[in-house]
């Protein structure tokens, strides 16, 4: 049997599947390429542009896998989808020139010298099949070029007049002048701004003093560093981290990271107005940081709009421009964009989610319940934790002030996990002290005092470290443990 091998490499070939995520994704990646690639056949997107032909023919098949797609995975499709049929002729033109030198008899006198080019050709060609070329490919198929060629016949030297050593080496002196200050603006300052920020965005996690880290990265990302765009980026990522954990810094300070979160991906969009990525991480943005100001939603609706434009088959868009359209009072647009999502991709539960979310926001308690109703039946704890679906809906009940109703979508959690532990399987017993806690207060809130009390006795069996607060709850209902 190849999966019980000894070879961890035998191992996983034979446990390959055309069924498996990675192998799905790569097959699909390639499709959206070939579909950018009958668009522009003949010069292509141009040089690392592949992420706006992604952007473009974005497939909703790949919602669970990788969001941004920048390479297609395979040398032919990435090197036709960036410089067209002309490209990859020319690319395979070197390649069969380098192969058929090897394949010359009386080029070599060393069966093994022979041998090691021809596999380090075939060896190239068969990776890019599966990856892209970067430098770790390029210079080794270079240089086996450059390696074969060294036994040509060279031409003869041109004849030059000989030029005086005093202008040599004045010349020679501006030369070493000119590409030290070259030298010194487009490396050595954007390498050590680099450093600074990254200095600077781990302090942002690690330190107290938020304020002076924000400072810090915010001078060395102005100043000009390598991958700006993605200095801007992990800004706006830190941003969504803190508010989506709930952590707060102060208004003051939070609004400060927010704006300068958003001034960075506005920066972005400007040096890269094509790439729907940017629109979508400033309307997120937006959405996220509403209560400071109010009329963020219509310019997240501004820019999402923007980026449909650039990306029309992105279900992540759909659900950032509805929540938008929600947040200004745009209901029935909001389930329209929702509905437009969900037959995008029907398999994408999050669409259903998220209107779920907004049905049960707008009290349109029928919708809410067929949606549910749908997600219990084709996704909750098929597979995955019913945690994932009813932690936001339950969310979403407590901010409706139906209190009992979202209790109970915490007691469906729970029991799924008590049933995982009556089999056998591992469970966080933390964790489920904590749901067990959030639906005991929430019982307690709805006026059911005998099912908080059991929701409490449930904190304190599977965390005993909670006894004392379990015991303060307790009070507040008239009730003791045992």
């Amino acid at each position: 049997n190849l999966q019980q091998s000894d070879s961890a490499l035998i191992r996983r070939f034979s446990s390959l599947s055309l069924g498996e995520r990675t192998v799905e994704a790569r097959l699909i990646s390639w499709q959206m390429a070939w579909e950018g690639i009958k668009e522009r056949p003949l010069l292509g997107w141009g040089p690392e542009n592949f992420i706006l032909l992604s952007n473009k023919h974005y497939d909703p098949r790949l919602y669970d896998q990788e969001a941004w797609f920048d390479r297609a995975h395979n040398i032919i499709f990435d090197l036709t989808a960036a410089k067209g049929v002309a490209g990859t002729l020319l690319l395979l033109y070197l390649i069969w020139l380098v192969s058929r030198e090897t394949a010359r008899k009386d080029r070599f006198t060393s069966l093994y010298e022979r041998a090691a080019l021809a596999a380090g050709v075939a060896a190239y060609f068969v990776n890019d099949l599966f990856v892209f070329d970067n430098a770790a490919t390029l210079i080794p198929i270079a240089l086996g070029a450059a390696y074969l060629a060294k036994s040509q016949e060279l031409p003869r030297p041109i004849s030059a007049r000989p030029v005086s050593p005093r202008i040599f080496y004045s010349v020679f002196a501006i030369s070493i002048v000119v590409f030290a200050f070259v030298f010194w603006r487009v490396s050595i300052i954007p390498a050590r701004n680099n450093f600074r920020a990254h200095a600077a965005w781990e302090k942002l996690y690690s330190s107290p003093d938020k304020a002076g880290a924000l400072r810090e990265y915010e001078e060395a990302a102005s100043n000009g560093a390598y991958l700006d765009l993605e200095l801007h980026r992990a800004l706006a990522d830190f941003a969504v981290d803190v508010k989506r954990q709930g952590i707060s810094y102060g208004v003051v300070l939070d609004k400060k990271i927010f704006d300068t979160a958003l001034a960075f991906v506005g920066r972005n969009i400007e040096l890269d107005p094509k790439n729907a990525r940017w629109y979508v991480y400033q309307g997120s943005l937006y959405n996220l940081v509403r209560e400071f100001d109010a009329s963020y939603s219509a310019k997240a609706e501004e820019v999402l709009e923007q980026a449909l434009l650039l990306s029309p088959r992105r279900p992540q868009i759909y659900f950032d421009l509805a929540q938008a359209k929600f947040d200004q009072g745009k209901i029935d647009e909001a389930f329209e964009i929702l509905e437009r999502a969900t037959r995008l991709e029907p398999r994408y539960q999050v669409g259903y989610r998220h209107k779920a979310a907004f049905a049960i926001l707008a009290g349109r308690d029928g919708v809410a319940q067929a949606e549910i109703e749908h997600l219990r039946q084709n996704f909750a704890g098929r597979g995955a934790s019913p945690d994932e679906y009813w932690d936001i809906l339950a969310d979403a009940y407590f901010r409706a002030k139906k209190l009992r109703e979202a209790a109970e979508l915490y007691q469906e959690t729970v029991d799924f996990f008590e049933k995982k532990r009556a089999s056998g399987e591992a469970i966080d017993r933390k964790a489920l002290a904590g749901r067990y806690a959030r639906m005991a207060a929430l019982w307690a809130m709805a006026g059911e005092k005998n099912r908080a009390y059991e929701a409490a006795l449930k904190v304190v069996e599977y965390d005993p470290a909670r006894r004392g607060e379990a015991e303060a709850f307790l009070k507040t209902i008239q009730r003791k443990l045992p």
